[in-house]
């Protein structure tokens, strides 16, 4: 391994660029960007890396789409379990999906996800109320989970109507209904 590039993008001795599958870091000038890229870096700098490949050998980019791991340890799923990155799954690479996707939910409840923006509430039993309602310019009332594509760049001004959901349901029988670029999670 040569170099991070940012928070799911190394780079190898090669000069050839490999896209962390299964995740979403933040990129540069978006909040936690330094902190994803930085504990990346921590994890894999100087160190000897393993690649897995999945389905998909390369994204749009060119770049190679792999697993990391280290020392058996699987970086793409730490990455998220220590709320530096979310899980995104697109394509067919999705042998660790199910891993990952509970790894962003282990980080969710324990508060970690630097990645989020603005204060969720909490439900009576702790749990962040994570879904966020969003009204488009047009007025369109979209919902979108933490694992849509658009999650981290959609911002909730409650002053303007828009509201944090706990549950799909509660934001469905509100009249709101699912981004159209998301998928739903998987349980």
């Amino acid at each position: 391994m040569e170099k991070v590039v940012d928070g799911d993008t190394i780079m190898l001795r090669n000069g050839e660029l490999v896209r962390l599958i299964g995740i979403d870091a933040p990129e540069r000038g978006e909040k936690c960007f330094l902190e994803a890229k930085n504990y990346l870096e921590r994890f894999v700098a100087g160190r000897t890396v393993l690649l897995e490949r999945d389905v998909e050998n390369r994204d749009r980019y060119g770049r190679l789409l792999r697993y990391v791991l280290v020392d058996g340890v699987n970086v793409n799923v730490e990455m998220v379990r220590q709320g530096f990155a979310k899980a995104y799954h697109i394509g067919a690479n999705r042998k660790y999906e199910r891993i990952i996707v509970q790894a962003e939910k282990t980080a969710l409840r324990k508060g970690l996800q630097c990645w989020l923006d603005g204060i969720p509430p909490k439900k009576g039993d702790g749990t962040l109320c994570l879904i966020k309602g969003n009204i488009s310019k047009e007025g369109e009332k979209i919902y979108h989970l933490p694992s849509c594509p658009d999650y981290n760049n959609t911002k909730i001004e409650e002053e303007k109507g828009e509201k944090w959901f706990c549950t799909e349901e509660e934001a469905i029988k509100a009249g709101w209904r699912i981004s159209k670029n998301c998928r739903r999670e998987k349980e």
